[in-house]
């Protein structure tokens, strides 16, 4: 980072002493609670005014050169350890990303938050379609994404966002957020994938107690890079997390920080968080990497490699890590291999993923195929005196959910599942329905419970079924509310007689009429001889069995009807027929359903 100083600012080699601090702190008794970001991929008003360097002639200006300036990716927590772990990588640390780590490529955005085909339910599952869909950040409340729904079917962390449980419901964030308590665990479970051999280290530290001014002039004088948390908009709350790569001793003290929004670098006082100003300073983090001893590397493969993990989404994910440090693999990769019920065979060559994995994915689609419901994989390598040595079967079932009506089960196509791992189902009704039940290879005992918790220790085929809602005269309440019949109670809406035709509505549904049109409605509209006898015309529905009936009782008495015609839906909206002329008869015409 090149720093331009005000006119006439001379620049000091020096730092400053211990006894130059900003105030005389007292340790406190215990840490303050974990605090979450709440920023967006745009600045609050107040922070989006670019800020400069204040410094009096013969001030200290210290920076580090060639810490990339990242911008907001899925959250400013990920973004701002990302710009440290990007210096990392191109000062001697070079498995933290993917290629080039000094501008943000996709490669670099991939490890910070990745991303895959950006929706849900279609193509690839990533950090973006697991965690931050649906986007819940201007909603009231937190709304459950897949951490919640389907945690078995997520995929396997990858980047630092992922380890920081970045927008993550099941942690109570919303997209983007991030918790104070999971910057210190992301970056150290972030770099062992990344390297085993490295060693991170990382310190936080609280403005107030210990978090001083010779903490973060130690820090840039040894070119380690600092996370700060701090509160961008001067409501006193903090919210943001930045990367911090230098100071100013001022007149006033200031800190240098890249904020996720901006490429330039940002200069801010040093001060605690207040509600008179913005960019005060709430928490703050130190980072490290060292080179481990007797760190695992490349071997022989006379032990079986360890480590295997996968993720079945369609395709099968594999890192492999091989341990022996011995004689080293050669020309030999490490191989993984299916048993499609006749033995493994069908080896693929795993290729160099970085740092000490290897890797291999997308190339086993005809595995799945050959495999059926259930995948069984190893991997296997040969040293260069020709031993072979192999892994633990890795054993994996499918669960099927099938298409279902009037409501789907969460998750809603199959996934892959490691055998032994449980897996589960939410069905989730349609609007005016109600879930009635699972079919399929559910556990038994479980056939009613709308949650489901399936220890897949065999392929599953399941789906759930639901029934309509229902009010209390039998009326569905879809069939009302496709109507607009939605103002009160279920049971008043059936029996009103919304059109004004003399027919309330419970009574439009039996026979199939429209309850908001008066000219739609069973009646009869004609009747007169025929020369066969006595014809008879009527409108009505054509989704209702309908009987024409006939009794010789007086009206008024108990009579018996008898169904002398009965037709069928689908029926015309208008029919006709012809009946033999009764001596004498009262005739009537009924809907059912």
């Amino acid at each position: 980072m090149r720093v331009t100083p005000d006119k006439g600012t001379r620049l000091r080699g020096n730092v400053l002493s211990g006894a130059a601090v900003l105030a005389a702190c007292v340790a406190l008794a215990q840490e303050p609670a974990p605090q979450q970001s709440t920023t967006g991929p745009k600045p609050p008003p107040q922070a989006a005014v670019p800020t400069f360097l204040h410094a009096a002639p013969g001030a200290t200006i210290a920076s580090i050169a060639g810490v990339p300036a990242y911008l907001w990716r899925h959250g400013c927590g990920p973004t701002a350890v990302g710009m440290v772990l990007g210096y990392y990588d191109t000062h001697g640390f070079p498995d933290m990303f993917t290629g080039d780590a000094s501008t943000q490529t996709a490669d670099v955005n991939q490890g910070i938050a990745s991303q895959g085909s950006g929706t849900v339910g279609s193509g690839t599952q990533l950090h973006y379609e697991d965690y931050a869909l649906p986007d819940d950040s201007a909603s009231a409340s937190v709304i459950a994404d897949r951490s919640v729904s389907y945690p078995a079917g997520c995929h396997t962390n990858d980047s630092i966002a992922d380890f920081m449980r970045t927008s993550w419901s099941s942690a109570g964030n919303r997209y983007g957020q991030t918790s104070t308590s999971d910057i210190r665990p992301a970056f150290t479970n972030y770099v062992c994938v990344r390297n085993p051999g490295y060693v991170p280290r990382s310190t936080q530290y609280f403005m107030g107690s210990t978090l001083t001014w010779s903490v973060l002039i130690n820090e840039i004088a040894n070119n380690r890079p600092m996370v700060f948390f701090v509160d961008s908009s001067g409501t006193g709350t903090p919210d943001h997390f930045v990367a911090v790569v230098g100071y100013t001793d001022g007149p006033p003290l200031q800190y240098a920080c890249y904020d996720t929004w901006n490429s330039d670098v940002q200069w801010h006082e040093f001060r605690a968080t207040s509600t008179s100003y913005a960019w005060g300073v709430w928490s703050g983090w130190s980072f490290s990497l060292a080179i481990g001893s007797t760190g695992p590397v490349f071997g022989s493969c006379s032990r079986a490699p360890v480590n295997v993990t996968a993720a079945c989404t369609g395709a099968v994910t594999v890192l492999v890590q091989v341990t022996d440090a011995t004689s080293g693999l050669g020309t030999n990769v490490p191989q993984l291999g299916c048993d499609s019920g006749a033995g493994y065979a069908d080896w693929k060559n795993l290729s160099p993923a970085g740092g000490y994995f290897w890797s291999l994915t997308g190339q086993a689609t005809d595995w799945l195929a050959m495999g059926g419901t259930t995948l069984c994989y190893k991997v296997r390598c040969r040293d260069m005196a020709g031993s072979i040595a192999a892994s633990a079967v890795q054993t994996n079932y499918i669960l099927s959910t099938l298409p279902t009506a009037n409501g789907a089960a969460s998750p809603p196509a199959a996934g892959w599942y490691a055998g032994g791992a449980t897996a589960t189902v939410q069905a989730i009704a349609a609007p005016y329905y109600q879930f009635a039940g699972w079919t399929g290879d559910v556990t038994a005992g479980q056939a009613a419970a709308s949650s489901l918790s399936l220890v897949m220790d065999r392929p599953r085929v399941i789906s759930p079924t639901f029934t309509a809602t229902l009010a209390p005269l039998q009326t569905p309440e879809w069939w009302l509310a496709a109507h607009g019949l939605t103002n009160g109670t279920w049971g008043a809406i059936e029996l009103d007689d919304s059109d004004h035709d003399g027919v309330p509505n419970w009574q439009e549904w039996v026979s199939d009429t429209d309850p908001t049109n008066s000219a739609s409605v069973l009646r009869l509209v004609g009747i007169h001889t025929d020369t066969n006898g006595v014809r008879l015309d009527w409108h009505g529905g054509t989704a209702s069995w309908q009987y024409v009936e006939s009794t010789d009782a007086p009206l008024g008495t108990a009579a018996v009807w008898t169904v002398i015609t009965t037709c069928a839906p689908p029926t015309s909206a208008s029919t006709g027929i012809v009946l033999a002329a009764p001596a004498h008869a009262f005739l009537r015409l009924r809907a059912a359903r």
